[in-house]
């Protein structure tokens, strides 16, 4: 007598958790915020000016949240997502955009939050900036590479758009940040909020082709630490007389 294994699809099970340590990946690495300390410091810039942090660029794939900043004047401005458009060069495309509205409230930390709808999807190597009129952050003179450019109209700043920075650098830390989100972590959120853990990232997907094999999957996801476990119920055993 031959024992025969229940009829569960092993691939796919080593295909989903496959899944799950990648996006679990994702999320695990990605900092709560990118960018400078929001805190006084002595200088500020003259008008008219684009500039990127392209000394330090983007670390994980996820999403900005939110933008953190200090400011010393009450004017709009243009916080940016930038990313290399050409190896090499000194050619940047808009990945996303926010206006900043003028503060009434000044010289201290504040943060403009972003609705789910415009958050802003970012990669690896992806770039942080801004544009203003008057200059509104403040800023000292160590820290990173900013490179900059003078000329650049706001209105022209945008999205899918390439642009030319090559007016200059140099070695500065502004009071800016962006607040961010791991991609595995949205998800979780966005699961748990919706009442739906019981039936995680793969469970509609799968639905359909697990039914076929006779036993019922449940994948369950724990939001608050970003990992999921597998439980198969009703797997029937068959025997099989050689």
């Amino acid at each position: 007598m031959a024992t025969v294994m229940c009829d569960v699809d092993l691939q796919r099970l080593i295909f989903l958790l496959l899944v799950s340590v990648v996006l679990k990946a994702y999320g695990s690495d990605c900092p709560k915020v990118h960018g400078g300390d929001i805190i006084p410091r002595s200088l500020t810039d003259s008008t008219g000016w684009t500039m990127l942090n392209t000394g330090n660029p983007i670390t994980c794939d996820g999403y900005v949240t939110a933008w953190r900043f200090y400011p010393t004047a009450s004017a709009e401005f243009l916080a940016l997502v930038m990313r290399p458009h050409i190896a090499g060069s000194n050619q940047y495309v808009v990945v996303g955009r926010t206006v900043i509205p003028k503060q009434q409230v000044l010289n201290t930390a504040r943060e403009f939050t972003l609705p789910e709808t415009d958050w802003i999807s970012v990669k690896i190597g992806d770039v942080i900036g801004f544009k203003f009129e008057t200059a509104v952050l403040a800023r000292d003179n160590e820290g990173t590479m900013f490179i900059f450019q003078h000329g650049i109209s706001q209105h022209d700043l945008l999205v899918h758009t390439v642009h030319t920075i090559n007016g200059g650098s140099s070695i500065r830390t502004q009071s800016f940040q962006a607040v961010l989100k791991g991609y595995q972590l949205a998800v979780n959120e966005d699961k748990y909020e919706k009442g739906n853990s019981s039936e995680n990232l793969y469970g509609r997907l799968e639905q359909d082709q697990v039914s076929r094999y006779n036993h019922r999957m449940e994948v369950y996801g724990k939001s608050s630490n970003g990992y999921h476990w597998l439980s198969l119920q009703s797997c029937r055993r068959r025997q099989q007389r050689v």
